[in-house]
């Protein structure tokens, strides 16, 4: 693969961000942060690996593995292969929306939890990535143009 063909430059942006991905999943994404009357501070913090976090992780790795093992054999990226990344890109937006707006930390104090908490940045990015992911697997998905001269696949017949 050549990093002149767009495909082959955007197969690398994908796997760079979906890499980048994987790092800002282990860190943290929720915190809650409890002040008991000024005395103790307890906060607890959660990975992006916790609640939807796991789905997105899987789907990273899936795309990181199916793609390194496509480029390990030499074989140019096409759109076949492309829909598969834009399949398990597509779950990796999901899973990290899902991630971003419904995972919480949680802080028991007392006989009283408090479940409300901070989103940090790491989620914001892992969000933007997911979708840098995303928008790179569709260009990898988009079939290549007929240009004249060039011939046509088998089955196709022409002027048809």
């Amino acid at each position: 693969m050549t990093m002149k063909s767009p495909k082959g430059a955007a197969t690398m942006v994908m796997l760079g961000a979906t890499l980048a991905f994987v790092i800002v999943l282990f860190l943290e994404w929720h915190r809650t942060t409890v002040d008991v009357a000024g005395v103790a501070t307890v906060r607890t913090e959660e990975m992006g690996w916790s609640g939807w976090g796991w789905l997105a992780g899987s789907a990273a790795f899936t795309l990181l593995l199916a793609n390194l093992n496509h480029l390990r054999r030499g074989l140019e990226p096409d759109a076949a292969f492309g829909i598969t990344d834009l399949l398990l890109g597509t779950v990796l937006v999901s899973a990290t929306v899902a991630a971003v707006f419904s995972g919480e930390s949680n802080v028991q104090v007392a006989t009283v939890g408090v479940e409300s908490g901070t989103v940090l940045w790491p989620a914001w990015l892992g969000l933007v990535l997911a979708w840098v992911v995303e928008v790179a697997a569709a260009l990898v998905a988009l079939p290549e143009p007929w240009r004249p001269g060039r011939r046509l696949p088998e089955g196709i017949a022409r002027g048809a």
